[in-house]
C-alpha cells in the first residue's frame, strides 16, 4: 500500500530542517515544514557526537512545526562519504555484487576490519556486452547506524538514507539543464546531472565558516557579529568597506567560484562542448547560505552563467495553512527528500 505521508529530514551542521509532504491522489501537497537551530558541534565530520541531544532536538522541531509523518527519507551531506566511478567487466547483479564486497578495499578510502563495518550502494551508469560504469557511494556503517538509531528514538520510521544532492532534480524546476550549489557550514557540495543521468559530484572544502572567518578578519569584529554581517550585508559590501585586512574573505571567495569554474569545466570537456552554455542553462544555489546577499550575481558575472537561488516550493502545491518561509533555500534538501518518498 502506498504510504499517503513521507517526511524529508535534513540534519545540518547549523540547522535541522524538515517538509512533510501528503500524497492526496494523484498529488503531492506540502503539509508541513519546520527548522530548529542545531546544538553546537552535533556534527562532527559527517557523525553524530550526541545522539540523545540530537533526538530531544527533532522532536521538539517536529512537534512545533506540526509534523505527523513517520516515515523518514534522511539526506546526508558530507564529505565522509565516498562517491567515485567505477568500470567494471559486465556482470550480473549477483556477480556485480559479489566482486564489489571483494574489490572494497580498493575502492573505498578510508579502513576496515570486514565488509559488514561498510555501507555501500551503487547504480549502473553504463553498460554493454562487455564492461559497465558504476555510480559507487560509501562510507563508515557506524556513521549510518547512528543516524538510524536515532530516527527510531524520535519516533520516525527511516524509509531510506541518502546523500542529498542526488535528489536536488526531484524538485520540479523550470529548466532541467542545471547545476547546483550548496553553500553549507563547512563545504560546498557541486551536482549535475543532465538528462537524468549523473555527471559529477563534488565537495569543495570551502563553507560559510570561512566566509565568515573573512569576515571576522575584514572587520575586525567578534564571530557572532560577523554572521550578523553575512546574514543582512551585501557581499560587494562586505568585500570592500571593512577597516582589516581583506584578502582573507576575498580568498575564500576566489576558492570557492574557482572550485565550482573547475567542476563546469569538467562536465563542459566530458560532454566535448565549446561552452558550457552549451551544456548547462543554469545554477542554482541551494541552502541556507544561498541567501547570502549579492552571491548570486558575483558568481554568475564569474561563471557567465545565469545563477538563481532555487525556491524548492515553486512549482509544488503548498497546503493553505503553510506559510513559505523566507529562507525558501534552506529547505530544498528537505522537499526533494520527501518528494523521493511520494515518488515511490
Amino acid at each position: 500500500m502506498r504510504r499517503r505521508k513521507w517526511l524529508g529530514l535534513d540534519i545540518g551542521s547549523t540547522y535541522i530542517k524538515c517538509v512533510e509532504v501528503t500524497v492526496k491522489r494523484r498529488s503531492v501537497v506540502v503539509t508541513a515544514v519546520g527548522k530548529i537551530q542545531t546544538p553546537p558541534r552535533l556534527i562532527q565530520r559527517g557523525a553524530l557526537t550526541d545522539r540523545a541531544r540530537a533526538e530531544e532536538t527533532i522532536k521538539e522541531m517536529l512537534e512545533r512545526s506540526g509534523v505527523s509523518a513517520k516515515q523518514t527519507i534522511l539526506g546526508l551531506s558530507t564529505s565522509e562519504v565516498l562517491v567515485r566511478r567505477h568500470q567494471m567487466p559486465a556482470l550480473s547483479r549477483k556477480e556485480l555484487r559479489q566482486a564489489l564486497e571483494f574489490e572494497l578495499t580498493d575502492l573505498v578510502n578510508f579502513s576496515f576490519e570486514s565488509a559488514k563495518d561498510v555501507s555501500y550502494s551503487y547504480e549502473v551508469l553504463y553498460e554493454d556486452g562487455n564492461e559497465m560504469e558504476l555510480l559507487f557511494v560509501a562510507c563508515r556503517r557506524n556513521l549510518i547506524d547512528s543516524y538510524l538509531q536515532c530516527l527510531r528514538n524520535s519516533d520516525l520510521e527511516p524509509a531510506v538514507i541518502d546523500l542529498q544532492a542526488f535528489n536536488w532534480p526531484r524538485i520540479p524546476l523550470d529548466k532541467r539543464r542545471v547545476c547546483f550549489v550548496d553553500l553549507g557550514s563547512h563545504h560546498t557540495t557541486v551536482y549535475v546531472e543532465l538528462d537524468g543521468v549523473y555527471k559529477v559530484y563534488r565537495v569543495l572544502p570551502i563553507g560559510s565558516y570561512h566566509f565568515t572567518r573573512g569576515i571576522v578578519a575584514a572587520f575586525e569584529c567578534e564571530e557572532a557579529q560577523a554572521v550578523r554581517l553575512q546574514m543582512t550585508r551585501d557581499l560587494d559590501y562586505l568585500l570592500t568597506e571593512g577597516t582589516g585586512e581583506k584578502s582573507t574573505l576575498r580568498s575564500v571567495l576566489q576558492q570557492f567560484i574557482a572550485g565550482i569554474l573547475q567542476t563546469l569545466d569538467f562536465v563542459r570537456a566530458e560532454e566535448r562542448a565549446v561552452h558550457i552554455r552549451d551544456v548547462l542553462d543554469l545554477v542554482y544555489l541551494v541552502g541556507g547560505a544561498a541567501h547570502l546577499k549579492g552571491l548570486a550575481p558575483i558568481l554568475a558575472q564569474d561563471i557567465e552563467l545565469a545563477v538563481e537561488i532555487l525556491n524548492p516550493f515553486k512549482n509544488v502545491t503548498v497546503s493553505a495553512d503553510v506559510a513559505v518561509p523566507d529562507d525558501f533555500g534552506s529547505y530544498a534538501s528537505a522537499l526533494a527528500l520527501a518528494l523521493r518518498g511520494a515518488q515511490q
